[in-house]
């Protein structure tokens, strides 16, 4: 065994963000969440495969330590990676869903690998080596401008053109699903008096980003349609300023009328077809009004999107009719003769301009009250245009309200627990099944407690792996947290290594069930160590427990090490102090090490070892009898040879 010590530096003085503070910089630091999230691994062209436990120690703020173990003399790739999420093992992540604070990115986002040292050792120690890191993602800073001091920011999505998250997979970077998109959540940050809100974040390097940023505040919603173009350099710090627009609507809740009596002065509404998927907007098209995009929720009882093109509508009361403002402006049916909708003085507008709101069956009518025959206000799908006509000849009209009242997170609840519930050591948490309720107080306290099911892809869960220790999940959204029970981790429990991407350097048991699949029986016999004849591994018979993951005895089986021979899927397999080998269908124990290639033809569970001595073939599988392996020369007998992992 050969121990190899590094020295891990960043070079350079820089802050995590690289910032300058002050006057002068500020070096970087390690912490303890670093030292914790800092893995080792050893590289064969794109593939990387974990050091198993390296000591990591912290010197300095500055400098660590970092010893790791390996089996023999030969020459390693090794690479350092700091990340906190990794999309598969050996691929860190940067996350759509961040929660940075107001002085720092969120370190789920950064990303740092190392450069990569080669070393070639003769069995002894190499001593110290110097690992210097280099930032795979771009760290941002955009202070937002412009806003009313004291509101509190609960969350702030940021969209580009170009991708913002994806994962590196050893040597690129490759874009996730929905990669446009960065949401930022926090827990009710206050704007500062001078109304200038810093926002931290990481994104993978991208050029010629334009963004559009939506801040959501418990009194607001302020939306920067674009700006840009914008360059995220790898390993940079960009700093740059967004005003954002003022008189944007405050945040609330768009909620369907379905009758004239939810009306009343002063409301403010918005008109749509009655499919709500077109809103009259902002923009007058000559004689009419045009028409713009919209969302609404699947039953259609509110619009989930609103924007700054869609026409706020004050209502005025006159008698039972209301006046339309739009602006300092109001609508009305200026003619008999042609389907027109325009907007002028309230005057001009006369009585052209007042408009009853009545409905039948949930489906409203609106009709100004003037000498105009033309004066039903109706959508015209053909011509995207929002008219009036002088019979109900065109798509009808609804009508949203707006519901100023700020619905704040009261608490999370489980309202029904995730499928899986039993686990083994070492598994990924599966929130399959998993329904998280979000109970939201309005902050007048008048209404009703609205509750309703958060997305799974919305929650955070740590820890993502259970261990004995670790027996509850507990779930993250906006700042609240719930914890998920009733999970049990099973102890002492192995795990069934069948396919060859599960293969990985450590101890297993090695086995067979006589059959082509895992599950085909529960009858197997686990190699002793010894090889019973020539040709055969000596096996000890055993029982597999399905629902323990385990074996009703042990007793007598060798705990095999693999080591890897330096190639995909071509191990040493070590017992006690000597190393399997084979030639021509003869198996031995030797001193020296031997490689086999592990196999899976894709027909059946398992793998078969194999290895070419000259023009002799030895192969390593399982065939009848009650060993747990035997060799061949050259027919392949190959059934159920499988690794066991203790975890």
């Amino acid at each position: 065994m050969v121990t190899f010590n590094f020295a891990a530096e960043k070079a350079g003085d820089e802050s995590k963000t690289q910032a300058v503070v002050g006057a002068s910089t500020v070096s970087y630091q390690w912490t303890d969440d670093d030292i914790s999230n800092l893995k080792l691994f050893t590289v064969d062209g794109s593939s990387l495969t974990e050091v198993a436990s390296p000591i990591i120690t912290k010197v300095s703020p500055t400098r660590l330590t970092i010893s790791a173990t390996v089996p023999e003399a030969a020459t390693y790739t090794f690479r350092a990676i700091l990340a906190r999420e990794y999309y598969a093992k050996g691929q860190p992540i940067v996350s759509k869903y961040q929660s940075p604070k107001t002085d720092n990115y969120d370190p789920k986002g950064d990303i740092l690998f190392s450069d990569d040292k080669v070393v070639v050792t003769d069995g002894t120690s190499s001593g110290e080596l110097l690992l210097t890191f280099d930032r795979k993602v771009a760290v941002t800073q955009m202070t937002l401008k412009g806003l009313p001091e004291g509101e509190k920011i609960s969350r702030i999505d940021i969209t580009s053109t170009k991708g913002l998250v994806g994962y590196y997979d050893g040597t690129s970077i490759v874009e996730t699903a929905d990669s446009n998109t960065i949401v930022l959540s926090y827990n009710n940050e206050e704007i500062p008096a001078s109304g200038e809100f810093p926002v931290f974040f990481t994104a993978i390097p991208n050029s010629e980003q334009n963004l559009v940023v939506k801040v959501t505040t418990d009194a607001k919603t302020y939306i920067k349609p674009s700006f840009g173009p914008l360059t995220f350099e790898k390993g940079y710090f960009l700093q740059f300023g967004a005003t954002m627009p003022a008189g944007v609507a405050p945040s609330g809740t768009w909620n369907r009328v379905t009758s004239a009596a939810q009306l009343a002065d002063g409301d403010v509404i918005v008109i749509t077809n009655t499919a709500a998927t077109k809103a009259l907007s902002t923009t007058q098209n000559d004689a009419n009004r045009s028409s713009v995009s919209i969302t609404a929720s699947s039953d259609k009882t509110r619009l989930t999107d609103v924007g700054d093109d869609v026409q706020r509508i004050v209502l005025e009361a006159s008698g039972e009719n209301y006046y339309l403002k739009v602006g300092d402006k109001y609508l009305y049916a200026p003619s008999s003769s042609a389907n027109q909708l325009k907007s002028s003085s309230q005057s001009t507008a006369s009585d052209n301009g007042k408009w009853k709101v009545t409905y039948s069956e949930e489906i409203a009518s609106i009709v100004a009250q003037g000498t105009s025959t033309r004066k039903v206000l109706q959508y015209y799908s053909s011509s995207g245009l929002f008219s009036c006509y002088e019979t109900a000849s065109q798509t009808a009209v609804a009508i949203y309200k707006f519901d100023p009242t700020v619905w704040n997170l009261k608490s999370l609840t489980v309202s029904s627990a995730p499928t899986k519930t039993t686990y083994k050591n070492g598994d990924d948490f599966d929130p399959s099944g998993l329904e998280i309720t979000a109970t939201f107080e309005d902050n007048a306290s008048i209404r009703s407690d609205r509750v309703i099911t958060i997305p799974l892809e919305e929650l955070t869960f740590s820890p993502n792996v259970l261990s004995v220790a670790e027996t509850k999940v507990q779930v993250s959204f906006l700042g609240k947290t719930v914890d998920v029970t009733g999970l049990t981790v099973n102890p002492c429990v192995y795990k069934v290594i069948s396919t060859l991407d599960k293969v990985q350097a450590g101890s297993y048991l090695i086995g067979s069930n006589n059959s082509d699949t895992f599950a085909a029986s529960t009858s197997f016999y686990l190699w002793d160590g010894t090889i019973a004849s020539d040709s055969e591994l000596k096996g000890v018979s055993s029982t597999w427990d399905n629902t323990d993951s385990d074996f009703s005895t042990v007793t007598g089986v060798a705990s095999v090490v693999l080591e890897s021979a330096g190639s995909s899927n071509v191990w040493y397999i070590k017992v006690g102090d000597k190393y399997l080998a084979g030639a021509a269908a003869v198996l031995s124990l030797q001193d020296a090490v031997f490689p086999w290639t592990f196999i899976n033809d894709g027909t059946k569970e398992g793998v078969y070892f194999q290895n070419t001595e000259g023009d002799n073939t030895t192969t390593i599988s399982r065939y009848g009898g009650t060993l747990a392996a035997k060799a061949y020369n050259s027919t392949t007998k190959y059934k159920g040879l499988f690794l066991f992992k203790k975890l």
